[in-house]
């Protein structure tokens, strides 16, 4: 089998098209937001990748095929080189006892010869004397002389026979032994092709799975990155709604605030006049102040008979938003508590907040509105809004603040 294969030739093109793919995929899903599409895409890909992958072991196994063949191969051409060696000392084996049996058919020769020699001494004293008993071994001799010449001949053809098979034996056997050597030199390369084949299809079949579970990681992060779009774009859209909602509520608030400003500046417009009320609406609130003087007398938290009627007109033209907080706010100018007066007040947080909570009873008796909607809070002569210093200014700072809105604090 040749060292550069078709095969891997095309498992390479194959490695450099996934990898060409793969950049594309994660390139293109980096480039753009991840929709359901994308991520059918990504879910081709991966089962694309997957075909491939299973294409790969089925080559895989293939070439383990093809190896296991060259293995076999390789083996018999061992089993054979091990029989044709034994066959070559055989024949060694023959060569030796041949050259042994020249060596006995030489000394047989020789023996002949001396034969024929000691015949020929022999023959002139027997033919002297025809009669004579040696005649008899004579003629005994000559014909074992003519049966050893034959067997020599004989041997000598065989011999002869013998040594042509051997070499033609000889010249097969090396012909083999060539044969056999380049076929196992040619197995030799074959294996270690197929070994090295192996070993490149493992490292891309590894280097696939590796990229299989990055893309795997990829797309669960895809998902996971689409997933938490679309709850946030939920999220989104449920904040639209909300803040639609909201500034419903907000446009309808400010509506009813603004007819109930409307109403108030109408129903006090006496009390606006003389400077006693101030009517404001800041953003989604509205705001009341009422002098003190006008709701209570020096020193009281009693409200007199015109500051309850001042306060009725108030909470007949208040309508607080589903959600509303009521909150009633007592301030104070900065002159001390006088002293016929410090055993109930102490200080002035203790006058504003019982003034507050005066206008809050007063309140809860005429207007329809949940006690735990009501705040109380005394200010003393932390929140001025005039000067001090002036008779003028301090009457404006005593005062009690109705704020109506949205909660300030939180729950």
């Amino acid at each position: 089998m040749p060292e550069n294969t078709p095969r891997s030739s095309f498992l390479s093109l194959s490695i450099i098209a996934l990898l060409l793919l793969t950049v594309i995929v994660l390139g293109y899903f980096y480039a753009t937001s991840p929709t359901e599409g994308q991520l059918d895409a990504a879910r081709q890909d991966i089962t694309a990748l997957e075909s491939r992958l299973e294409s790969m072991r089925e080559e895989l196994a293939a070439a383990r095929d093809d190896l296991t063949a060259v293995r076999f191969d390789f083996d018999r051409l061992e089993r054979e080189n091990r029989d044709l060696s034994e066959r070559i000392e055989a024949r060694g084996d023959a060569d030796r006892s041949l050259d042994e049996c020249e060596a006995e058919l030489a000394g047989v020769e020789a023996e002949l010869k001396d034969a024929e020699a000691k015949l020929a001494r022999l023959e002139a004293p027997a033919a002297a004397n025809a009669t004579d008993p040696l005649q008899d071994e004579l003629e005994a001799c000559r014909t074992k002389i003519a049966e050893t010449t034959a067997e020599l001949d004989e041997a000598q053809s065989e011999i002869a026979a013998l040594r042509e098979e051997l070499q033609t034996l000889r010249v097969g056997a090396d012909t083999q032994v060539a044969g056999n050597e380049t076929n196992a030199t040619r197995c030799e390369e074959d294996k270690a092709a197929l070994q090295d084949e192996l070993a490149a299809l493992q490292d891309e079949l590894a280097a696939l799975r590796s990229e299989r579970d990055d893309i795997a990681g990829q797309l669960d992060t895809l998902h996971n990155s689409s997933q938490e779009i679309a709850d946030r774009l939920a999220e989104c859209q449920e904040s639209r709604q909300a803040a639609a909602r909201g500034q419903d509520e907000l446009q309808s608030t400010l509506r009813d605030m603004k007819s109930e400003y409307q109403n108030l500046v109408d129903s006090l417009r006496k009390e606006i006049d003389a400077k006693s009320v101030v009517i404001e609406q800041i953003e989604d609130r509205l705001s009341i102040n009422i002098l003190g003087e006008i709701l209570f007398s020096l020193g009281s938290r009693r409200l007199r008979p015109e500051g309850r009627k001042l306060l009725a007109g108030v909470a007949e033209n208040l309508s607080p938003a589903h959600g509303d907080v009521v909150y009633i706010i007592g301030h104070t100018d900065t002159v001390p508590i006088g002293a016929e007066f410090r055993e109930i007040f102490p200080s002035n947080w203790d006058l504003s907040a019982a003034r507050a909570a005066s206008v809050a009873r007063f309140l809860l008796e005429r207007y329809v509105v949940p006690p735990e909607r009501i705040a109380v809070m005394g200010m003393a002569e932390h929140h001025p809004i005039a000067d001090n210093d002036t008779a003028e200014g301090r009457a404006k700072n005593r005062r009690v603040e109705i704020l109506i809105g949205p909660e300030l604090y939180g729950n």
